[in-house]
């Protein structure tokens, strides 16, 4: 494994003195743990040393972690964003990246004029989709007065929720429908319009119809924004 893959792997562990380093989460709870092996897969490495009573090292040093997916309530929307946001898997130095527009399609778009994300490929595995955003990509949407020194509200949120739908699309079909009926936003800095815009996301997918969605918007490597889409998943279109 070269240098820059070491560099976008994460230690998940218990010992709160190792808060400070690197690529280190400091966890506390076996939930937060099923989270992290399911959101990063190749990209995690958990420390052995400290491990509460509850988990076993049988189940540490199982890689498969078949099912691990359904011991993920939905109801720990919160919990699960947290995670995410505790996470940042782009390296937006790295040109070996490969990056291509989004099909219409795959956002329920007919005008192609309208996809404001293009896909951003990593080279190690994860449930974790990069996006970048442009929100000069777009015609449907207008806006009575640009602010110069930073980018509205509403493209913000349509570019992450074309991601979200990317990604559902992702996972099960681009004719599948998938209907919003929650959305979470927080916003923690101002986005602006010169620089480059990555969006992650990560579908926590559920045996009922509802799916969750969670993503984080950067900027200048700080986080800008970050919410969740919980949505209904419809049968696929004929």
């Amino acid at each position: 494994m070269n240098s820059r893959e070491n560099q976008n792997k994460f230690i998940v562990t218990f010992d709160k003195s190792r808060k400070s380093e690197t690529n280190v989460i400091v966890i506390s709870t076996k939930e937060e743990l099923e989270i992290y092996i399911f959101l990063l897969e190749e990209k995690v490495s958990i420390d052995k040393n400290m491990l509460p009573e509850n988990i076993s090292t049988e189940f540490i040093n199982d890689t498969s972690h078949i099912g691990l997916v359904n011991k993920i309530s939905i109801l720990k929307k919160k919990l699960f964003l947290k995670c995410l946001e505790n996470v940042t898997i782009f390296d937006s130095n790295n040109k070996e990246n490969m990056c291509r527009k989004v099909n219409k399609y795959d956002v329920h778009k007919v005008n192609s004029n309208n996809v404001m994300i293009s896909n951003f490929e990593s080279t190690l595995k994860s449930k974790i989709k990069l996006f970048i955003g442009d929100v000069t990509k777009s015609e449907e949407i207008l806006i009575d007065h640009a602010q110069p020194d930073h980018i509205e509200a509403i493209l913000l949120t349509e570019m992450c929720r074309q991601a979200a739908i990317c990604t559902f699309s992702t996972e099960y079909s681009s004719l599948s429908q998938f209907f919003i009926i929650e959305e979470y936003k927080k916003y923690h800095y101002i986005v602006n319009r010169q620089e480059q815009i990555y969006i992650q996301t990560a579908l926590l997918p559920q045996k009922a119809r509802l799916n969750l969605c969670a993503f984080t918007l950067y900027q200048n490597n700080k986080m800008c924004m970050s919410g969740y889409f919980i949505g209904m998943k419809k049968a696929e279109l004929q």
